[in-house]
């Protein structure tokens, strides 16, 4: 039980600094003064990630490109419309 919990966390863990990289790298960073204004997409974007089955396409996507959209990623529509409420 105790590894199967691990196993669990060490997964949830990757996804996060996963998702903080995607944000960092789409420019999606809000403060912790917009956060409220962004709080279902932030919501979104942590269920999206949490449960996302494409860890190794996110992390290669990451490692190798500038500019292209993630056009795999389930968090994408959550990321884009908060760009576009902070730009605001």
């Amino acid at each position: 039980m105790a590894s199967r919990l691990s196993h669990l966390l060490t997964k949830f863990d990757q996804r996060m600094k996963l998702r903080r990289r995607m944000m960092e790298r789409l420019g999606v960073q809000p403060s912790a003064e917009q956060a409220p204004q962004v709080h279902a997409e932030l919501k979104a974007s942590l269920l999206a990630c949490g449960s996302c089955q494409n860890t190794d396409v996110c992390e290669a996507w990451l490692d190798d490109h500038d500019t292209a959209e993630p056009l795999f990623c389930a968090a994408r529509p959550a990321l884009q419309t908060m760009a576009v409420k902070l730009q605001a």
